[in-house]
């Protein structure tokens, strides 16, 4: 809260990755309804892209969230496509290379499933 999205980005990605990166351009406005884990979701994200130095190396990581882990791992652009992506279209759009800012709306899905 009272956060700007963009400072909120860089914060994060020092807190949870240790990556300084250069925010750039808002692509998606998305406005998300979902089913998870039992509880239902109305989600609203800012999804910006960001420029990331190449680090030295590209080996998974994980850190610990909220008492959980995350794991990090380096995907290639054009294989996007072979992994399970949410909201479905980021891999697509990021693929095609999209340029404008879009407002996306998705209905009600239910996450567990698939």
């Amino acid at each position: 809260m009272f956060e700007f999205t963009k400072e909120t980005l860089l914060r994060e990605m020092i807190e949870e990755t240790g990556m300084r990166v250069e925010v750039t351009d808002l692509m998606w406005v998305v406005e998300n309804f979902f089913f998870y884990d039992g509880k239902k979701y109305h989600e609203v994200g800012f999804y910006y892209k960001m420029l990331v130095e190449v680090p030295e190396n590209q080996y998974d990581f994980q850190t610990i969230e909220e008492g959980g882990e995350l794991l990090f791992h380096w995907h290639e652009l054009d294989k996007l496509h072979e992994i399970k992506i949410y909201p479905d279209f980021v891999s697509a759009d990021l693929i095609l290379g999209s340029s404008q800012t879009r407002h996306i709306t998705i209905g009600l899905q239910d996450l567990n499933a698939g």
